[in-house]
């Protein structure tokens, strides 16, 4: 019954694609295969992120000898995960739809260099909050307009796009960077969940 009537038709082809590419979801790179061939084709993030750990883990072993070299290198890999969104998305001239949000699956969707950037701006933030562990003085005026600049960010990110498509150029920024999001965090950590003004 649900093999007619999926609404994510992918999925219904595991029962095929589990017996020939299974061995790509036990060492974590399915994310790197067209979705077609993909085992369990939701496990796509599990690769991201056991991908993003194994990263993580080398850039906290090159920080214990030479903690430049590895922001160096963290800094190198966020702009490295933009630039390449912004590359594959001109490349294949995509642009974002709505009605269409997979469209992108096989080139951006599930692509390490899609997903790493929340996962890198969360690193920058545990080790700010590790190494101050007291709120900074942000002046009630000033909390406010970074409250309102970040909210305005998520709103456009998220319903700026409803109406429909995006241009291609607009669609390359969007991609990159839509999904990186900072100052958030901060904000919620030092006011627990409260805002204060």
């Amino acid at each position: 019954w649900t093999y007619d009537r999926s609404v994510f038709t992918p999925g219904i082809i595991d029962h095929i694609t589990c017996d020939r590419f299974w061995w790509r979801n036990i060492l974590y790179v399915n994310n790197w295969f067209p979705f077609t061939e993909m085992c369990m084709i939701w496990s796509w993030y599990l690769a991201n992120d056991m991908q993003f750990y194994v990263i993580a883990i080398v850039l906290l072993m090159i920080s214990s000898r030479n903690f430049r070299l590895a922001v160096g290198l963290l800094f190198l890999c966020l702009g490295g995960s933009w630039l390449l969104s912004i590359y594959f998305s001109l490349h294949y001239r995509y642009t974002y739809k709505v009605a269409d949000p997979f469209e992108s699956f096989d080139i951006l969707y599930d692509k390490p260099w899609q997903r790493i950037g929340p996962y890198i701006v969360g690193m920058i933030t545990g080790y700010i909050l590790h190494r101050r562990p007291n709120a900074p003085r942000i002046v009630p005026p000033l909390r406010l307009l970074l409250w309102t600049i970040s909210t305005g960010i998520l709103i456009a990110l998220i319903f700026g796009v409803w109406n429909g498509e995006l241009s291609v150029h607009w669609t390359a920024w969007y991609v990159s960077v839509g999904h990186t999001v900072s100052f958030v965090f901060f904000m919620i950590e030092y006011q627990n969940m409260v805002l204060m003004l």
